[in-house]
């Protein structure tokens, strides 16, 4: 009876699980825009829509997060799942500042994770 069991879960599993790997999945370079202090969480939604609605036309990756602090929250830092080299990177970014979507005293880094400004910061007593 348990061997019916293990088969037939087996078989569900196997017939649910995706064929391919997701959108999302396939990214693994990231960019990462510090905000200069002031900017309100609720004004970024719409912004935040526009750049994941450009990087999916795109195909270019998509808004992988941001962060937010403080009552009312404030827009700390954007990340960006991308699949583009750094030149690409700095024309994407250049072409959301022209469009007003990002404010221009932005913070830009870049890479994968793990990421390595946060270990160098934990690695100085941050």
């Amino acid at each position: 009876m348990s061997i019916l069991g293990l088969a037939a879960g087996l078989t569900v599993w196997v017939k649910t699980r995706p064929a391919d790997p997701s959108y999302e999945s396939t990214f693994v370079e990231f960019i990462w825009l510090a905000y200069p202090t002031g900017g309100s969480l609720t004004a970024f939604r719409e912004k935040g829509e526009q750049m994941d609605s450009i990087l999916r036309e795109r195909k270019a990756g998509y808004l992988a997060g941001f962060t937010s602090r403080g009552d009312p929250p404030e827009i700390v830092e954007v990340e960006l799942a991308v699949d583009l080299d750094l030149e690409a990177g700095k024309k994407l970014i250049e072409e959301f500042t022209a469009l007003g979507i990002v404010p221009e005293d932005l913070e830009i880094s870049a890479g994968t994770y793990p990421r390595e400004d946060l270990l160098e910061a934990r690695d100085a007593g941050w």
